[in-house]
């Protein structure tokens, strides 16, 4: 949770990146300029200060002076549209509150008049929405989901986790789904048989005496062997449901003229959703594809292995020696890598 700042700066940082941070959902996005550098937000032509802030943490809005007309005081400078706190001469003091005068006799109850007419007056304005409760805690991370390993030799039981997939790229072999903390042997080769050899073409006929017969044709090669079936692969469970959100605290009473009063107190944090059971079921797998790249010396790079038409990603993993930075399904249909370093990297694809 993030502590409340009336620090104009951070405030506007706060509101134009937010949408970022919403999106990672995992931490503050910072921006860093280079040194005596400010930070700027300029218009689709590239010509125009939309937003900047200076080394000096000094605020700039520029069109800040020509925008329409709000209801929340603030202070600004109209020509550079520097923001800074109302000086001491932009209102007065508040007066003291009059003592409340003694109350009247009652009256004597009236006659009771005819029934009116229905009024026409319109409804009255909605007053104002009082402030947000404070964010509950973020709950735990979930569970790790299954993946895929990559190595050159059969998997050893210490590796991995029940539920995750094994390529071996020397023998073009897939293991798993792991179960019990034991690799199921043997693997689903991903390469078939190799096909029959064709029959021998028949000699040509024996020339007349003297000169030599031609030679025969060749005999049509043999039919390609039928590729081995492709082993299954579990479903993947589905997601067990979201736990509720606990209830938002009460919004405080509304002080006399003057000071503000304080926020409601926070709502308490909601219970953590149960982890949804593991799902059953089969996958035909179809194929493994590869991606290879080499990255030059301090490099960054990024490799993709796609599914062949028609078939869709199951899982995927990376090989490579040097800094794997991520390793994530790009879409349906590709495996991404990120690596840093100087080293050769592959990318694999299981496809379904």
């Amino acid at each position: 949770m993030h502590s409340r700042t009336t620090t104009p700066s951070r405030l506007l940082m706060a509101l134009c990146l937010g949408p970022l941070s919403q999106t990672s959902m995992a931490a503050d996005v910072t921006v860093v300029p280079p040194a005596s550098g400010g930070f700027a937000v300029r218009d689709a032509a590239d010509s125009t200060n939309r937003l900047r802030v200076t080394e000096g943490g000094t605020v700039l809005v520029p069109t800040l002076g020509s925008a329409a007309p709000q209801g929340t005081a603030a202070c600004f400078d109209a020509g550079t549209g520097q923001l800074g706190p109302c000086s001491a001469s932009g209102a007065g003091a508040t007066g003291a509150t009059g003592t409340t005068g003694a109350t009247g006799p009652t009256g004597a109850t009236g006659a009771i008049g005819a029934i009116g007419p229905t009024g026409a007056g319109s409804t009255g304005a909605t007053g104002p929405t009082g402030p947000t409760g404070a964010t509950g805690a973020t709950g735990p991370d979930g569970a790790t989901g299954p993946g895929m390993l990559t190595g050159t030799t059969t998997p050893n039981n210490a590796i991995g986790q029940n539920g995750d997939f094994y390529f071996d790229s020397n023998a073009t072999t897939v293991y798993g789904p792991k179960a019990s903390g034991a690799w199921p042997t043997p693997g689903v080769s991903l390469i078939g048989p190799t096909g029959a050899t064709g029959a021998t073409g028949a000699t040509g006929p024996t020339g007349a005496t003297g000169a030599t017969g031609a030679t025969g044709p060749t005999g049509i090669t043999g039919a390609e062997g039928v590729t081995g079936p492709t082993g299954v692969t579990g479903a993947t469970g589905a997601t067990g449901p979201t736990g509720a959100t606990g209830p938002t605290g009460a919004t405080g009473p509304t002080g006399a003229t003057g000071p503000t009063g304080a926020d409601g107190a926070t709502g308490a944090t909601g219970t953590q959703g149960i982890q949804g059971v593991a799902g059953t079921g089969t996958v035909t797998l179809r194929s493994v594809q590869t991606s290879t790249v080499t990255v030059d010396a301090g490099g960054f790079s990024q490799v993709t292995a796609s599914c062949e038409l028609g078939h869709t990603v199951v899982t995927g993993g990376c090989s490579g020696s040097d800094i794997l930075l991520s390793s994530y399904p790009l879409s349906s249909t590709e495996w991404r890598c990120e690596y840093a370093g100087t080293v050769t990297y592959t990318a694999y694809v299981l496809c379904q």
